[in-house]
């Protein structure tokens, strides 16, 4: 009603409310274009402005650039899917952010998926946890690749028991023979958490998830072999 009222007044005061980095106001005119609302262009640029210019800024909390970069694609898709693939690839920011605002890019630009979540799951700086994520969300596109991504993870003794366990059992489905393989090295690992190795146990058929010998998921994989019965494995 005001913009049809005095719509110079109106366009000049939704400019100064996007100016300067005001992020809520961002917010707003993000929030009134998606009802439908008609902002008018000096406005959204000055929105889409502010919002790339706090995402762009590193010694803001990674927190808030990614809120900008988010508030970005509802004005500019374009522009804010840079910014959010951006983000993910920023070393700086925790590895949840990160994953984040590689969900966020995904969203508007699928074709970018694949690229983004395997430079996630390959990053050392990101949590364990965090890179088999990404590999997971990979296989969406590529499954060939996301195997490999996976057996990686579960073979690099540098991340933590739990996350190369998950990586080993997301990656039976995608790859049996190299998931025994994977498998095997973890139950000969002495480092192996009780719990985990529980799993990889009954993984590789030494018993199965009812506590009976050979009828795990890997059990007939090659390159399985029974466990000598004196060996200590924890």
């Amino acid at each position: 009603m005001a913009h049809e009222q005095d719509p110079d007044a109106t366009g000049q005061y939704l400019q100064r409310l996007a100016a300067d980095g005001n992020i809520e106001g961002c917010r707003f005119l993000a929030e009134q274009a998606q009802l439908g609302t008609t902002i008018p262009a000096a406005a959204a640029r000055a929105a889409a402005e502010s919002c790339t210019l706090l995402a762009s800024r590193p010694t803001l909390r990674g927190y808030w650039r990614l809120e900008a970069a988010k508030i970005l694609i509802r004005i500019d898709h374009s522009g804010g899917v840079d910014l959010c693939v951006r983000l993910a690839e920023d070393e700086t920011i925790r590895s949840d952010w990160r994953l984040d605002a590689a969900e966020a890019a995904v969203n508007i630009a699928v074709g970018c998926g694949a690229s983004v979540f395997s430079g996630l799951a390959g990053d050392p700086t990101m949590y364990a946890s965090a890179r088999v994520y990404a590999a997971l969300r990979v296989i969406r596109y590529d499954k060939e690749h996301a195997a490999d991504l996976l057996v990686s993870l579960a073979s690099n003794r540098g991340l933590s028991q739990e996350s190369r366990v998950r990586a080993a059992r997301s990656l039976v489905d995608l790859d049996p023979t190299r998931a025994a393989t994977v498998c095997t090295g973890l139950l000969e690992s002495r480092q192996t958490p009780r719990n985990p190795h529980d799993g990889v146990v009954t993984l590789l058929g030494v018993r199965g998830p009812d506590g009976v010998p050979g009828r795990g998921r890997l059990g007939g994989q090659p390159g399985v072999r029974p466990l000598r019965p004196c060996r200590r494995l924890w």
